[in-house]
């Protein structure tokens, strides 16, 4: 392992022994795959993106989901008071 690619394990993993481990079998794995004498922070970053163990920085696509839906509720609540304010009134009167 270069010294680039331990800074980059250490910045990946944030220095978790499990997660560390991981990315370096397979780092190890895919030098071996590759014909590779030593392990590179090149190495490492194709490992961290095989592993997906580096973020991506796009939101997941259920948060955005979530994050619709809630505000389509609120906005139903919103316009179904209203169209419905003479009933809700009978309803519950002040």
């Amino acid at each position: 392992f270069t010294h680039e690619a331990i800074k980059q394990i250490y910045r990946i993993t944030k220095g978790i022994p499990r997660l560390i481990n991981v990315l370096c079998g397979n780092s190890l794995i895919l030098g071996y795959a590759l014909g590779k004498k030593t392990i590179d922070k090149n190495l490492i970053a194709q490992s961290a993106d095989d592993l997906k163990l580096i973020p991506n920085k796009a939101k997941p696509f259920y948060q955005r989901t979530v994050f619709i839906l809630l505000i389509l509720l609120t906005l139903e609540v919103i316009v179904g008071s209203w169209f419905y304010r003479d009933y809700l009134k009978q309803l519950f009167p002040l």
